[in-house]
């Protein structure tokens, strides 16, 4: 399937003024750049099953039983996933987000993350997430609401702040095997301290805030 709203193809797409669903039975490629409205939920969800119920009507859901794994969410051309400011993106793949040399390129102010792989690694770039105004430059935050790649890597480059952003208070914002995360202006210096569950972390930090990150395992 494929993602590029400038040609109308959105690959078993559903459209809503402020909500959008991707789905697709195998990868999703994004060729060509998106753009959303504020207060806008995008779900993309590569590797689905459709679900049918008595009297023919259907939907589609994440694939966490027949084929798993056997799906991705790629960007191999760099186009840029424009949010809308207080926009939430929903992603589910079973085989991971972007590659190393081409990353999921994601702007937005206050974009809050909710991405979930079966097996794979993810990759991110967040790329612009601050408003500049004439008192000069305001940022704002990434906000984590969950992330989760049992067996992967987990990448992320933030031009801005990033915090973890989930309902009730409690659990983790980032379980993974290896957490690679790079921002500039704090990291989980939101809501308290960021809760990861991780076995190998590198965390970078640039300019001011500082570094607040809860483990609850050992690192090797």
């Amino acid at each position: 399937a494929f993602l590029d709203p400038q040609y109308n193809v959105l690959g078993g797409a559903y459209l809503d003024v402020n909500y959008i669903v991707v789905d697709a039975w195998d990868d999703i490629t994004i060729t060509g750049n998106v753009t959303l409205l504020p207060e806008t939920t995008l779900e993309i969800r590569a590797d689905t099953v459709e679900v049918t119920y008595e009297g023919g009507y259907s939907y589609y859901i994440w694939d966490t039983t027949y084929s798993q794994g056997s799906g991705a969410i790629l960007n191999p051309n760099d186009y840029l996933i424009s949010m809308g400011d207080d926009s939430y993106l929903y992603l589910r793949a079973g085989a991971g987000f972007g590659r190393l040399d081409h990353r999921l390129l994601v702007s937005g102010n206050n974009l809050s993350l909710d991405a979930q792989v079966l097996n794979g690694d993810m990759f991110f770039d967040i790329v612009q997430p601050y408003a500049v105004d004439g008192n000069g430059q305001t940022y704002s935050s990434l906000r984590i609401s969950s992330i989760t790649a049992p067996d992967g890597l987990v990448a992320i480059w933030s031009e801005g702040p990033v915090e973890s952003y989930y309902y009730g208070g409690e659990g983790r914002a980032i379980y993974c095997d290896e957490l690679y995360l790079e921002a500039a202006g704090g990291i989980g210096a939101g809501e308290g301290p960021m809760p990861v569950s991780v076995n190998n972390l590198t965390v970078l930090n640039s300019g001011t805030g500082w570094i607040s990150i809860v483990n609850d395992k050992d690192l090797t």
